[in-house]
């Protein structure tokens, strides 16, 4: 895919969102096979998480890129995770952060898609200066300070002329 750059507010988004999802991902395929996580182990994988996706988020990601940072993701949460107790793992725990991988990624192409569809439509429309445009306000006139133009029985054909008769509102309500 081409390299493309992207303003900070972007990359920021982009960023916390796909270390957030894989890791968030990681921690609750970990905790539902048995691991512990704590809240502070947690906090700190979802921050390196971050500080790994900030650099790649400057230029559009493949999908082998993207595999590879979420297997890199999912190991790293299950070896700070199972630090303390070693006998935590085996098959069904490998099995769970290898669907965790996989459902992770089909979200996250999903999203770059998106995202970078988004970032074509709002670059377009900068490019038409639609959203670089001030709002002109326009000020409405009072109906009681427009005196009228023309008259009435000139502007009509002869067929209606007895038919119209003195229009508005009752002279007491003015």
């Amino acid at each position: 895919m081409a390299s493309t750059s992207v303003k900070s507010p972007w990359r920021l988004a982009r960023t916390a969102a796909g270390a957030t999802l894989s890791t968030a991902t990681a921690i609750a395929v970990h905790l539902s096979t048995g691991g512990i996580v704590t809240p502070l182990t947690a906090t700190v994988l979802i921050v390196v998480a971050a500080g790994i996706a900030w650099p790649l988020t400057s230029r559009r990601v493949s999908t082998s890129q993207l595999l590879g940072l979420l297997v890199l993701c999912q190991g790293l949460v299950h070896a700070v995770a199972s630090a303390g107790d070693p006998t935590v793992g085996g098959l069904p725990m490998l099995a769970a952060h290898g669907v965790a991988t996989v459902m992770t990624l089909l979200v996250l192409v999903r999203a770059e898609r998106w995202a970078w569809q988004l970032a074509g439509v709002l670059r377009s429309l900068r490019s038409v200066r639609l959203l670089e445009r001030p709002i002109a306000v326009v000020a409405i006139p009072k109906l009681n300070s427009v005196a009228p133009t023309a008259d009435v029985r000139r502007c009509t054909p002869s067929v209606f002329r007895g038919s119209i008769g003195v229009r508005g509102p009752p002279v007491w309500a003015a």
